[in-house]
This record gives structure tokens, C-alpha cells and sequence, in this order.
């Protein structure tokens, strides 16, 4: 059975530990101003030192972000974080400290503000292209066309069109030259050209959402849409 000396050390021990293991966390506190009052969400005090060093303690944050920090001039930074024990019961056991602002400090602020702007208009833009109505877009192709131009520009094409949202109307035969008299083998070239468009457009995830207008002796349009 340990003494009375042992017990007493091993208390002390486990204390010390505990202590550590609560105010660890101020090591890694970054947060500022505002952002503070999310770690004390039941009561949002905490003590507060002053610019001239004198400490206040149950100090209701919000009032003296509002009232008392020239946010031009100084920030409220964390000097001593301790979590509870009970975290549903109780708040950490916070001190605050107001410090005057660096460049730095002002260089950061400029660039998170810089940073939620371009995010809220980013938010704002794909809100707005998502609600319009998509438009169609006219892409000719002709019968004469090649097919490495084909798989490449065209196809090229018709993906831009589809991934910004519009209706691709493909117009074969629009552009290229016309004759009166057409082949069996020109019918059968224009007829593998058809489904050759229809397969890229399937290939880009598009599908047909109105039947195909015209014919293969003059202009036949197709019309795809990515959903």
C-alpha cells in the first residue's frame, strides 16, 4: 500500500497534468475580435486587459467590441484560454487582451475581406446563371467537313456550349457549299456524319430534347442539351 507521501505526489501529478492539459489550447488561440465570442457561446464574457494594462473581468464581449475597441487602431486577442470541464455547463475561462494593430494585422484583414468579396460574387454570379433560362446557340457544321476538324474544333465547340448551360443547335449543312444532284455515297457520308455529331453530343453527357428538322439534301439540325 503506497504512503502518504506517494499519494500526495500522485495527486499533485495528476493535477499538474490536468492544468496542462486546460490551457494547452491558448497555444494555437488565433482568433480576434468578433471570432472570440463563438468559444464562449453561453454567456460570451470572458476578462479583458486593457490598453493600459488593467484586467476586468466578466466583461460581456459584445458591448465592448461595439463600444470600446477602436477596431481601426487595436484588436482583441487571446493571452489565457482554459476549457471546463462541463463545456455544456459552463465557458472556457478566457482572457483577453486589446493591442494595437500592425500592418500585418491590417495587410491580413484586407485580404479576408478581398477574399469573402470575390466569394460572395462568385456565390452571387452562379446563382443568377442558374436561374436564367438557357439559350440556344447556333454551331454550324458543314458536309464537307473533315473529320479530324470534326473531333477537334467542332467538337470543341459544342462542349463549350454545353458546359456554360446553353442549348447546342447544330446545323449541318449551314456554311458549306450546296449541289442540287447528291450521291448514294454522299447520302451515306452525310447520314455517318449525323450519327458521328450525335455521338460526340452523347459522349459530352448531352442528350436530344427536340427531334432533328430539315433533311439530308440541304441543312438537317440537330438540337442537344446537358441537363
Amino acid at each position: 500500500m503506497p504512503d502518504t507521501h506517494t499519494v500526495k505526489c500522485t495527486k499533485r501529478m495528476l493535477l499538474f497534468r490536468r492544468c496542462l492539459h486546460t490551457t494547452l489550447p491558448q497555444l494555437s488561440r488565433k482568433e480576434i475580435n468578433h471570432d472570440i465570442l463563438k468559444l464562449v457561446p453561453l454567456k460570451a464574457r470572458a476578462s479583458v486587459i486593457d490598453g493600459t494594462g488593467k484586467k476586468t473581468d466578466n466583461v460581456p464581449l459584445k458591448k465592448f467590441l461595439q463600444r470600446n475597441l477602436d477596431t481601426k487602431k487595436e484588436k482583441l486577442t487571446i493571452v489565457n484560454y482554459r476549457q471546463s470541464q462541463e463545456p455544456e455547463k459552463y465557458d472556457p475561462q478566457i482572457i483577453c487582451k486589446v493591442t494595437q494593430l500592425t500592418e500585418a494585422d491590417r495587410q491580413a484583414a484586407a485580404d479576408s475581406s478581398r477574399q469573402r468579396y470575390q466569394e460572395q460574387k462568385a456565390i452571387k454570379k452562379s446563382s443568377s446563371s442558374s436561374s436564367a433560362p438557357p439559350k440556344e446557340k447556333n454551331v454550324p457544321i458543314s458536309w464537307g467537313i473533315g473529320q479530324a476538324d470534326l473531333n477537334g474544333q467542332k467538337k470543341n465547340a459544342i462542349e463549350s456550349v454545353l458546359t456554360r448551360g446553353h442549348k447546342a443547335i447544330l446545323e449541318l449543312g449551314r456554311g458549306g457549299k450546296r449541289t442540287r444532284n447528291i450521291s448514294d455515297l454522299d447520302l451515306q457520308k452525310r447520314e455517318w456524319l449525323v450519327e458521328r455529331v450525335k455521338a460526340i453530343c452523347e459522349e459530352l453527357g448531352a442528350e436530344e430534347y427536340k427531334h432533328a428538322s430539315g433533311n439530308l439534301q440541304s441543312i438537317l439540325t440537330l438540337y442537344f442539351y446537358k441537363r
